[in-house]
């Protein structure tokens, strides 16, 4: 047996609660601005180059799930979950605050094609994230992905509602306030949130 292994205290009820509430901001900060790029992009290129390459990102997005999700499970594995959790964040924060800043063709598409990115990323950790949360106590797994999921459906609900409520603002004003809760949910993993792996 190896001596040198770092042993992890168990995982509290805390440790659920900050990455639920982390699910949930997550998937507000994506929702608010899943029905921005149409609109955005037919106001700039005209509807028939809008639908092509908004397909083409999806297709493009799917793909890469595809191609990467195996090396991402391996990588969940050796370099840990937060820090998967993180990336994914950070990353949605950049892009959408690049729209937020300066809206081109560009910077929505990016900011579409890394959000698409960035959910499949958040389903595999999560489901891993979970699975540790209850390997300690694996008869409440059930229950937990019950919550889970009420809670991405509750985020997508309020982020549907929300982008409503907003888009008399602009394009700068949706993808600005996404930033802002993937930045502080960013600050509530990096902060409240312990290693799960």
């Amino acid at each position: 047996s190896n001596n040198n292994a770092i042993v992890t205290p168990p995982l509290r009820r805390s440790d659920l609660v900050v990455f639920q509430s982390s699910s949930f901001f997550l998937v507000l900060s994506l929702a608010l601005v899943t029905f921005s790029p149409a609109p955005a992009l037919i106001a700039k290129i005209g509807s028939e180059r809008a639908t092509s390459i908004l397909s083409i990102i999806s297709a493009c997005a799917a793909l890469m799930e595809i191609v990467f999700s195996p090396a991402l499970g391996s990588l969940l594995d050796s370099v840990g979950r937060k820090p998967a959790l993180l990336f994914t964040l950070i990353s949605i924060a950049t892009v959408h605050g690049a729209v937020s800043i300066h809206s081109s063709v560009l910077t929505i598409c990016a900011a579409k094609f890394i959000s698409a990115v960035s959910v499949g990323l958040f389903f595999i950790s999560s489901q891993v994230i979970i699975s540790d949360i209850s390997a300690s106590n694996p008869e409440k797994l059930g229950s937990m992905l019950g919550v889970q999921s009420a809670l991405i459906g509750a985020a997508f609900f309020l982020g549907a509602i929300g982008a409503g409520r907003l888009s008399e603002f602009g394009l700068s004003v949706i993808y600005g306030t996404s930033t802002i809760i993937a930045v502080l949910t960013a600050a509530l993993v990096s902060f409240g949130m312990r290693e799960t792996l």
